[in-house]
């Protein structure tokens, strides 16, 4: 395996004549002053002959080969312009490089996955597929080629942590987890209206408060004027902490039911 990318004598812009042994495998700096060549031997020669490759590899044309005598030892090539980065925090290497599509089209195209009947790896390539419209949509099934179970394909949007398909449940694809420390938050030995929860000040706590008596009003679980948070039942807390469309709420809801 050549250990080295090799450029000779490259003519590009600036460049005059220039020879250069690059090493595979590690990180390499390439230093100047304003106007000697540096993007050019990076982007323009050593990107562009990277990608060139690859596509002409695939059968496809398009871009120039650099002014150069020979490159020997590249490889396909990812290329991160300088720019301002924003505060999304699904910002990814993959996101930020292009990458992520093409990558979950890999997964999509030839991952293996067990079959959910006979758990059998299957080969994508060898599993059979039929598309059926399910209220209006177009669903790609695939045919288990060892017990002819059916089952929905997976496809782009379960390799992609944005979509419903694919986020993970916990975190829905952010990374972290939100969650309340009842221990900063909450004073209990006190009531709402005198500042049990920390961040209710003021006119945001009268309009809070007014909230949360008349949703437990409307759980039939009305509240007492200055109950201390340490006496609310199990409902009226999780609706003050959970909230009414939360797990908490509708598991308590539930076993009220007759």
């Amino acid at each position: 395996m050549t250990e080295w990318i090799t450029i000779e004598h490259a003519n590009e812009h600036n460049l005059k004549d220039v020879n250069v042994q690059i090493p595979k495998r590690a990180f390499t700096v390439i230093t100047g002053v304003s106007g000697s060549g540096k993007s050019t031997l990076a982007h323009d020669i050593l990107f562009n002959e990277s990608q060139r490759q690859y596509l002409e590899a695939m059968g496809m044309q398009g871009i120039e080969k650099p002014k150069v005598a020979r490159i020997n030892g590249v490889s396909p090539a990812i290329s991160i312009q300088q720019q301002e980065t924003s505060s999304n925090p699904r910002s990814t290497v993959g996101t930020k490089t292009a990458m992520y599509t093409s990558l979950r089209m890999i997964y999509e195209k030839l991952g293996f996955r067990p079959c959910p009947n006979c758990e059998k790896a299957v080969n994508p390539a060898k599993a059979i597929e039929e598309t059926e419209v399910i209220d209006g949509d177009f669903t790609v099934f695939q045919i288990c080629p060892y017990c002819d179970h059916k089952y929905k394909k997976f496809t782009r949007s379960h390799f992609s942590y944005n979509t419903i398909e694919g986020a993970c449940e916990t975190c829905k694809g952010i990374g972290d987890v939100v969650q309340i420390n009842q221990h900063t938050l909450f004073n209990k030995a006190l009531s709402v209206e005198k500042g049990a929860v920390t961040l209710w000040t003021g006119s945001y706590l009268d309009y809070q408060f007014e909230n949360i008596k008349n949703t437990m009003q409307h759980y039939q679980v009305p509240l007492e004027a200055d109950t201390p948070l340490q006496d609310y039942n199990n409902l009226q807390f999780a609706l003050l902490c959970h909230g009414t469309s939360s797990e908490e709420v509708q598991q308590l809801t539930d076993i009220k039911e007759p």
